[in-house]
C-alpha cells in the first residue's frame, strides 16, 4: 500500500504534468493530445509566456500542498502521515486512511539463487 507521502508525491506529479499540459493548450477533452490547429489556442503555445506560467503554476501548486499540510497541523507536507488523511465512504462516514489500509511490514527481500 502506498505511504501518503508517496500518494501526494505521485498525485503532486501528475497534476504538474495535467497542468502543464493544460497551460500549454494541449489537454483538450474528448480529443487525442496534440498541438491545437485553432489560431486562437496556437497564440497560448509562445515559449516565453510558457517559461513563466508553468513555473509559477508549480509555486502554487507547491503552496496549495503546504496548505493542505498546514491545515493538517504539520509544517510542511513531507511530515504529512496516513492517519492525517481520511476515505469518505459510500454510506458517507469517512475512515482514516491507516484504519482503512494498515501498514505492513516490509517485505524480505528475495535473496540470489532463493525463489
Amino acid at each position: 500500500m502506498f505511504d501518503l507521502l508517496e500518494f501526494l508525491a505521485q498525485l503532486f506529479v501528475f497534476m504538474v504534468g495535467v497542468g502543464i499540459l493544460i497551460v500549454a493548450g494541449l489537454y483538450v477533452v474528448d480529443r487525442a493530445p496534440s498541438p491545437p490547429h485553432d489560431p486562437k489556442l496556437q497564440r497560448g503555445l509562445d515559449p516565453v509566456d510558457k517559461a513563466e506560467r508553468v513555473p509559477r503554476y508549480a509555486l502554487a501548486i507547491n503552496n496549495e500542498v503546504g496548505v493542505i499540510a498546514h491545515s493538517c497541523g504539520v509544517p510542511e507536507p513531507r511530515r504529512l502521515k496516513r492517519f492525517h488523511c481520511r476515505i469518505v465512504q459510500d454510506d458517507g462516514k469517512s475512515i482514516p486512511l491507516d484504519e482503512l489500509y494498515p501498514d505492513q511490514k516490509p517485505r524480505m527481500a528475495l535473496q540470489r539463487g532463493a525463489a
